[in-house]
């Protein structure tokens, strides 16, 4: 890898022989498109600024690439999605579609001690969490709530694909090829100290 590479958020393939990575470093936000040794050669995106210092603290949102790449950009704040074509030019953003989403009223601020206390009131907001190419056609976030977990499926243009968010227990961590990954705790039993969670795979016909 190139000297000068440092890891990103996100990171996915973009064609043959490029990368691309959505960069949260020195409170600059950025998605650069790599060479396969991780040189920078463009750097372009569209961030919130009313939530700025909130996406650059949290390990969230999401990167995903199409086949004719097109980059899908979604960041922790909200389940609000950025399309791009292959040149970086924003092409359209995809409205808000969950209901459940509760917002940050206001974004974390700069200084170190106030974060600490400021994080500890999170816990009652929602989170975009992850952000996933099922299939060709098809994308999914996973959004995080209070007590549960969020899906929602929607075309390449921004269609939801089922009218209401599908509401979920356990923890979705991965979704590829119309799979469906969860990572599922088991209850401990008294004598044990720690038990292995459990995965449980669907195939979405």
């Amino acid at each position: 890898m190139e000297a000068s590479f440092l890891p990103p958020k996100h990171l996915t393939g973009f064609g043959s022989d490029k990368l691309i990575g959505y960069y949260a470093i020195d409170k600059k936000l950025s998605i650069k498109i790599l060479s396969s040794l991780g040189k920078e050669e463009a750097s372009f995106g569209v961030f919130p600024s009313e939530y700025k210092n909130f996406i650059y603290r949290f390990e969230a949102g999401g990167l995903v690439v199409d086949k004719y790449k097109n980059i899908y950009q979604m960041n922790v704040s909200s389940p609000e999605i950025y399309k791009y074509n292959k040149e970086g030019k924003l092409i359209k953003i995809f409205d808000n579609y969950s209901k459940r989403f509760r917002y940050l009223q206001k974004d974390l601020s700069d200084d170190p001690i106030s974060i600490i206390n400021e994080t500890k009131n999170l816990k009652d907001i929602s989170l975009a969490e992850r952000l996933f190419l099922l299939n060709e056609k098809t994308l999914l976030i996973k959004l995080r709530h209070k007590n549960n977990f969020g899906i929602l499926l929607l075309n390449l243009e921004g269609k939801l694909l089922h009218e209401h968010e599908f509401e979920l227990k356990d923890n979705l961590v991965c979704a590829k090829n119309n799979y469906l990954i969860f990572i599922k705790n088991q209850q401990v039993a008294k004598d044990s100290i720690y038990v292995n969670p459990i995965l449980i795979i669907y195939k979405l016909k």
